[in-house]
């Protein structure tokens, strides 16, 4: 486990992904031209199942964590579970797209449309893609045995990110807060089930 700080908010890349900066922990660029993946500052790939895990966690060190960055926050997570509830056999990618996205514009933020989630396996990063935006009913169906990643990035202003010199870290164009939400889901015979979950990792 490693750990980044950022003012009053501690990254943490372990089990889940919550974070509110106006750069981003970044998933799969959505043309697939290139996949660069997550910043690696301190992800855990777990291979005892020779399967490749992707999990981050941000938490407040001095205080509470209020008003807009809060909001952001929490609207990340909720969008997370809001598409998650769609991660169930013969249900399409476009479903969990389409309900990550009308959370995140209900509460008047935007979805960043450059990054996307993924599925995941033996490698890091697999076909599908998983957008945080689309139309029900639309992509691939899904099946047992699929894991994606579904990891909602959304902004507090616009949706547009640029690339640092660096060719790497990715930011809001407008400044404005980012936040980040994901695990890795398991597709199964009866629905789904969520990999880095305590559940999970106890099992």
């Amino acid at each position: 486990m490693q750990t980044q700080r950022h003012g009053d908010l501690l990254s943490v890349r372990r089990r889940g992904a919550r974070e509110a900066k106006t750069h981003l922990a970044r998933g799969q660029r959505c043309d697939d031209r290139q996949i660069r993946g997550h910043r690696r500052t301190a992800a855990e790939v777990r291979r005892a199942r020779q399967q490749a895990g992707d999990d981050h966690v941000v938490v407040a060190v001095h205080g509470q964590v209020g008003g807009h960055a809060a909001a952001v926050v929490a609207a990340a997570e909720e969008s997370f579970y809001r598409g998650m509830e769609h991660a169930v056999p013969g249900i399409r990618i476009g479903d969990i797209s389409a309900a990550v996205q009308s959370y995140v514009e209900s509460q008047g933020f935007s979805v960043i449309k450059t990054f996307v989630g993924h599925g995941i396996g033996m490698s890091l990063h697999e076909e599908p893609q998983v957008p945080n935006y689309g139309k029900a009913g639309h992509g691939q169906r899904l099946k047992p045995g699929l894991v994606i990643a579904i990891e909602p990035m959304i902004t507090g202003g616009s949706w547009r990110v640029q690339i640092d010199d660096d060719g790497w870290t990715a930011r809001t164009e407008d400044g404005r807060l980012a936040a980040h939400f994901e695990y890795s889901v398991a597709v199964t015979v009866d629905g789904h089930r969520v990999l880095g979950s305590e559940e999970f990792l106890n099992a």
